[in-house]
């Protein structure tokens, strides 16, 4: 069956409307990572059973702990681009976002506007980020490269338990099904 049938199991979303039922509750689906063993089976249906719920009533769930990336890691991230934000603007601009096809570099404040209903474009300024697009410098290149790398960890284990809701295998299969890769 398709990503998209598998994903119609989950049934419709909850039509409750009171504040609690808006607050998409969080489950932690690091028992989910590479090398866990079997001794956490119960810890995988609880956490599998906890996301079909949350699925179910919300059409979404939300990860505590950044999803399991290391806060030591999101802190080395934000701080390598906060160093970034803090050069005077010409230094900024030479890491410029040139490229579509590319989608890394600078973006100066007011250069985007998002939402076109605003009669202002966004005053922050922005870095955008995708490993191995660009050559930037080391101090940059690897705190977003490791927290990009755990993001995409998190993302896997997070397919793995919304298999194991479907009843499916909690491997990376479904994953690289729905993971589109270049």
């Amino acid at each position: 069956p398709s990503v998209a049938a598998m994903l119609l199991r989950l049934g419709p979303l909850s039509t409750r409307r009171s504040y609690s039922s808006l607050v998409p509750p969080l489950v932690d689906v690091r028992c989910f990572n590479p090398g866990g063993d079997h001794s956490r089976d119960a810890e995988r249906d609880r956490a599998a059973v906890a996301a079909s719920s949350a699925c179910r009533m919300h059409g979404l769930l939300a990860l505590p702990f950044y999803g399991g990336i290391p806060a030591e890691l999101v802190g080395a991230a934000f701080s390598s681009v906060h160093r970034l934000f803090e050069l005077p603007f010409d230094q900024k601009m030479e890491l410029a976002y040139r490229d579509v096809r590319e989608n890394v570099g600078y973006i100066k404040p007011g250069n985007e506007k998002p939402d076109p209903t605003l009669q202002e474009p966004d005053p922050k300024e922005v870095f955008q980020y995708q490993p191995g697009k660009r050559t930037l410098p080391r101090e940059l290149e690897e705190p977003l490269c490791a927290v990009f790398g755990a993001g995409v960890a998190a993302g896997r284990a997070t397919l793995r338990c919304l298999a194991r809701s479907l009843g499916l295998p909690d491997d990376d299969e479904f994953a690289r099904s729905v993971i589109l890769e270049d």
